[in-house]
């Protein structure tokens, strides 16, 4: 346990600082929400009268505690504190210790049967150190404990299948830029694509099924999506994800570039 003293003493200075800012009459104050959110209970427990500190934790249908945040300002959802989430079986599965809203401190996550699989050390949001451990308690690689979906194993190769379709067509976009959403199941198919295109005033319309807007104007925009080989899909501790993918895209004299935004998932 000694080696984990630091990553304490972060949190505990964090809390000495959050507590100095509350009155005396906000010590003893406590109001608690309870939200059902279909597939979950969702409560909150304020712990002053201005609704900034808060703890959030989440139960199964069955009343199994699933999740637990602390916020210094649950107003603007700015974690504080330590993060943790259990197993189904009410077992801890990880525990993260934050600062400002980004990883600082200990990393923690167990094996079902409490032993410790993965140990990582974060400052201000980047992590300094990660040590894994497998099944009999070898050190062992270690992958992101979250890795989104990517595009074979080259970016690049997603530029150059689209830059085929696009070459082939000398019709030009109908707009510059646009932003394209799609699923990525946890086979790796896409899904549910959806293009964004920027009206004549720059806003930004909402998301829809391409179609083209007439009988004229080329599909070779959708069909490059389509026929895009499988993703790689998202994972979570190892284990395939759904997740939802956005990209920007931008076609200029002939070059086209893509910039990926993060990953929504779904666990």
């Amino acid at each position: 346990m000694a080696t984990q003293r630091p990553f304490l003493l972060s949190f505990t200075g964090l809390l000495v600082v959050s507590l100095l800012s509350v009155t005396p009459d906000d010590r003893m104050y406590a109001r608690k929400e309870r939200h059902d959110r279909g597939n979950r209970i969702e409560e909150v427990v304020y712990h002053d009268r201005n609704n900034l500190l808060a703890t959030l934790r989440t139960y199964s249908t069955g009343g199994v505690l699933q999740m637990e945040e602390q916020y210094s300002d649950y107003q603007k959802r700015i974690k504080n504190g330590f993060t943790k989430y259990w197993y189904p079986s009410g077992k801890l599965y990880w525990i993260s210790d934050y600062r400002n809203n980004v990883r600082h401190g200990a990393f923690l996550v167990y094996t079902e049967d409490g032993t410790l699989k993965r140990r990582e050390y974060y400052k201000n949001g980047t992590r300094k150190k990660a040590i894994c451990y497998g099944q009999a308690g070898e050190v062992v690689p270690c992958t992101d404990f979250l890795q989104e979906a990517r595009f074979a194993a080259d970016p690049q190769q997603l530029i150059t299948h689209l830059q085929t379709y696009m070459d082939r067509d000398l019709h030009p976009l109908r707009a510059p830029r646009m932003l394209v959403r799609f699923d990525v199941g946890t086979d790796g198919a896409v899904e549910n694509l959806y293009f964004i295109f920027p009206s004549q005033e720059g806003q930004v319309n909402s998301p829809k099924p391409f179609k083209p807007a007439n009988d004229d104007e080329p599909t070779f925009l959708m069909d490059a999506f389509e026929d895009m080989p499988n993703w790689k899909p998202a994972t979570f501790d190892g284990i395939p994800i759904r997740s939802t993918v956005s990209l920007a895209v931008r076609y200029k004299k002939g070059i086209l570039t893509i910039r990926k935004g993060p990953d929504h998932v779904t666990r």
